[in-house]
């Protein structure tokens, strides 16, 4: 058997308008880590795409040299 609790009216509306806050401040915090967690997603896309033309870069220098090398024993 579940045992009752009484609370006084105005503790019941102040307990009521504290958890209202809490359940606010915890849906601000939901948007706030998935614009978070958006922004990480655009951010590594924008890293990976970097490290691949930095990866195209590495490979174009190294034929360069590869050539330069060639031209030199000829």
């Amino acid at each position: 058997m579940k045992a009752r609790v009484f609370v006084k009216i105005n503790e019941y509306e102040q307990l009521s308008a504290h958890l209202e806050k809490i359940v606010d401040q915890l849906k601000k915090s939901k948007t706030l880590l998935e614009e978070i967690n958006s922004l990480k997603i655009e951010e590594d896309h924008i890293l990976q795409e970097w490290a691949d033309e930095l990866k195209q870069v590495e490979e174009r220098i190294s034929q360069i040299d590869e050539t330069l090398i060639e031209h030199e024993n000829e």
